[in-house]
């Protein structure tokens, strides 16, 4: 969500606007990032340059320092996008004789996994642990299982439960998946992600995926878990294997973006309590935000059309938000999907909200 500064149509204000929806740690602006773009750019010999080697996967030398300085704070790896890492993890591991439950809100790119893996796939309700339980009782002996849940979900805002979810693998014997996407930058007293929220080591969780272009303003994915498991997967995981590197900008970027989160905690503070306002706001109002708890606030609509007429007002009124319609989301459970910033300011809260207020009455939601 974003306010327009001025008129909609014009490109500048547009593309301002955009940046302050989408970036949520604040940190595109005044190009924070840029010198660690560009240094990272120069770091590429020009011999390199020329040859096909610049594009290869991680093994030219120039692209590996970069992402070696990553990988080395913890058992990772680094691909191309997110996606191709649920996709790489999945398709590794298991296949037609295991099973995956899967959350029924898990991302697209995690139910692509399992059919490019061929795996037996039961989902169940989200977030309902309960039923997580019920499915892993019912596993004939000896059948591998995985559960494969998101840390953050993308059009809800909430948590997994993950304590649950660790508990429940341990006791029967299951591997657990979390994509931490949406999570990492935003989730945790340091924005380490849903482990930390919840005050749990990484390593209670198998394997985590993410994002390098959500709160890390970049493009990447990456892998991480046990140092054997991570070594397996660089050598049998197929997108890692057919795929190109991350460019040196962007790894760079990337990587300076995880170090200005850590000496700037107050972009998380400033994110935090601008979601905390939108979200307790827009209830007050009488807007329907579900479960949310994060950064990202969903405003509940139902019908396709009427989320899309809401966003069209909206847009009217100077305010940029997205509707989300199936197959998003399940056909009857279309919204608006907010997400605050650390860029927003009170100024560009209060406008928004006075927009929801005109926008809403005439469809009946305010």
């Amino acid at each position: 969500m974003a306010r327009l500064d001025a008129d909609p149509q014009l490109p500048d204000d547009l593309a301002g606007a955009i940046r302050r929806c989408f970036d949520a740690l604040a940190m595109n602006e005044r190009f924070r990032l840029l010198p660690a773009l560009l240094l990272a750019e120069r770091q590429v010999t020009p011999e390199r340059r020329s040859g096909n080697d610049y594009i290869a996967r991680l093994s030219v030398p120039d692209v590996l320092t970069l992402a070696e300085q990553m990988e080395r704070r913890s058992s990772n790896r680094l691909l191309r996008e997110n996606p191709e890492a649920n996709l790489a993890v999945v398709a590794a591991l298991f296949g037609p004789e295991d099973r995956v439950l899967l959350d029924a809100s898990a991302h697209r790119s995690l139910k692509d996994a399992c059919v490019l893996a061929r795996v037996q796939v039961t989902t169940f309700p989200h977030n309902n642990v309960a039923a997580v339980e019920r499915e892993l009782r019912r596993a004939p002996a000896g059948q591998r299982t995985l559960i494969v849940v998101d840390g953050l979900y993308s059009m809800d805002g909430d948590l997994c439960p993950l304590p649950e979810l660790v508990d429940l693998k341990r006791r029967y014997g299951a591997f657990l998946l979390v994509d931490e996407a949406h999570a990492l930058g935003v989730i945790g007293p340091t924005g380490r992600g849903v482990h930390e929220h919840f005050g749990m080591a990484a390593d209670a969780v198998d394997v985590w995926t993410g994002s390098l272009s959500k709160a890390v303003p970049s493009n990447g994915g990456f892998l991480a878990g046990r140092r054997d498991l991570i070594l397996y997967l660089q050598h049998a995981a197929a997108p890692f294997w057919f795929s190109a590197a991350l460019a040196p900008a962007a790894a760079g970027a990337a990587l300076e973006a995880l170090r200005v989160a850590r000496r700037e905690p107050e972009r998380l503070v400033a994110l935090r309590r601008n979601a905390d306002a939108l979200r307790t706001w827009l209830r007050a109002r009488g807007y329907d935000t579900g479960n949310s708890e994060s950064a990202i606030v969903p405003v509940l609509v139902g019908d396709d059309v009427a989320a899309w007429r809401l966003a069209r007002r909206l847009f009217d009124e100077g305010v940029l938000v997205s509707a989300v319609v199936h197959p998003a989301v399940p056909q009857g459970a279309a919204r608006l999907r907010l997400c605050a910033t650390a860029a927003q300011s009170a100024a560009d809260l209060d406008e928004a909200l006075d927009a929801f207020d005109r926008a809403g009455r005439p469809a009946g939601l305010a």
